[in-house]
């Protein structure tokens, strides 16, 4: 090849790998997604756990129907989760670290977006210590829009006080500060 031709060919070919690289980097790393917006819905959000006594789901443990009010009495505090989820699979710990610190005053439910199979593998691995129910696809649009997750995204999460009124929710992941702030002062 000639000389002259070669320093051109080399900083063209530099310049288009650093662009393909670019390109390719840029597919890998997403900024921040913002919220879906809300998700019209027939069904109004319960005010009080009662309210959802019509709705059961079975509970991994042993795929038996449980109801949410049956916690009633304690805060309840309700945890949509997938296991292909990073950030509900990071909030996990802190739940079974709060459940273990406050089981006679809290009570954790997970609501989980999976197999049973699936679900059972990680709460396992996590080891959970609260129940989990496993969402029914038939219902899963109503449960979303009764718990107030008008979004239908995980993670999520819904809080009713210990007399069964739903107090307050947070899409997304929670934190310590977050849990501090919304269930504590109800215990």
């Amino acid at each position: 090849m000639n000389r002259r031709l070669l320093v051109p060919v080399l900083v063209v070919s530099v310049l288009l790998a650093a662009f393909a690289g670019g390109y390719f980097v840029s597919l890998l790393v997403k900024p921040a997604q913002e919220l879906p917006p809300p998700v019209p819905s027939p069904f109004e959000t319960a005010a009080t756990l009662s309210e959802l006594d019509d709705i059961s789901l079975p509970s991994l443990e042993d795929l038996q129907p449980r109801r949410l009010g049956e916690w009633q009495g304690k805060v309840v505090v309700v945890n949509f989760w997938a296991t292909w989820c990073p950030p509900c699979v990071k909030e996990i710990p802190l739940f079974v670290s709060y459940q273990q610190q406050h089981a006679e005053k809290v009570q954790f439910i997970g609501i989980g977006l999976d197999d049973a199979t699936a679900l059972a593998g990680m709460a396992e691995e996590l080891q959970m210590n609260y129940p989990t129910l496993v969402l029914d696809d038939m219902l899963g649009s109503e449960i979303f829009a009764r718990l107030g997750n008008d979004r239908q995204v995980v993670p999520y999460t819904a809080i009713f006080d210990s007399d069964g009124r739903f107090k307050n929710s947070h899409f997304g992941e929670i934190d310590e500060a977050i849990l501090a702030e919304k269930v504590t002062p109800l215990l």
